[in-house]
């Protein structure tokens, strides 16, 4: 026999509000039809909210934390190609999420099996990557552009979007595929503060990728809220 998803419930909810609200035939039928109006309403308001808002702190640190590696993909893009952007605006975006996934972590670790550290490492590269990103900013307008050839730009942008995309839509296969290593600043002739950035960036974006490919599947098999809520009232034992 199938499971009821989300809406079964829902639908065998609104029902028997409708048989309450409705009465027991000795009240006007405007009025039951009235309160049952209202009841489909609210009904369909929370489907619309369940179906578009996250309704666990884990989903909601996922989809935060690929809103900040889809933006420093396309920020980081731009300053690479020298194309006018909006730093200022795009990294006070990038940090303010970097709060509120940090604010998330408490919840997260009690959601699933993860542990503090592991979730702190991923904030310790994203705050990484705010500061290579903004430094970068800062330095573009006086240097010129890294050569095509020897600039791993196009692997990192790559590299943000795919674990972005795995992140959102569950897909740990996307974050198989390692970053490419930058060319070593220290074995070029002239190296320039952008050769070092980037050679930064690139171990920092690879470090992250890593960590993502480990935590992910364990996001994943996470349990529901209610089941997860057993499992604390149980004690049952986490995983460390």
């Amino acid at each position: 026999m199938a499971r009821p998803g989300r809406g079964g419930y829902l639908a065998l909810l609104t029902g028997i509000t409708l048989v309450i609200v409705g009465g027991l035939g000795d009240e006007p039928i405007n009025e039951a039809l009235w309160r049952s109006c209202n009841v489909l309403i609210g009904s369909l308001i929370g489907m619309v909210a369940a179906a578009t808002l996250p309704l666990r702190a884990l989903d909601s640190w996922r989809f935060l934390l690929a809103d900040n590696l889809r933006e420093a993909a396309l920020l980081y893009n731009r300053i690479a190609r020298r194309l006018p952007v909006e730093g200022d605006a795009a990294l006070d975006q990038f940090n303010s999420r970097l709060v509120r996934l940090r604010g998330l972590l408490p919840a997260v670790t009690q959601e699933s099996a993860l542990t503090h550290r592991q979730l702190d490492q991923v904030q310790r590269c994203q705050r990484s990557i705010w500061t290579l990103l903004d430094r970068m900013d800062e330095v573009s307008a006086s240097t010129p552009a890294l050569a095509e050839d020897r600039s791993p730009r196009r692997a990192i942008v790559r590299t943000l979007l795919r674990a972005a995309h795995a992140l959102r839509f569950n897909q740990p296969q996307l974050l198989a595929d390692s970053l490419p290593a930058a060319d070593n600043p220290a074995r070029m002739r002239e190296p320039t503060h952008c050769h070092w950035l980037v050679a930064e960036l690139s171990l920092t974006v690879e470090e992250l990728r890593g960590q993502l490919q480990d935590i992910l599947p364990q996001l994943i098999a996470a349990p529901p809220p209610a089941r997860s809520l057993v499992r604390r009232m149980r004690g049952a034992p986490r995983k460390t």
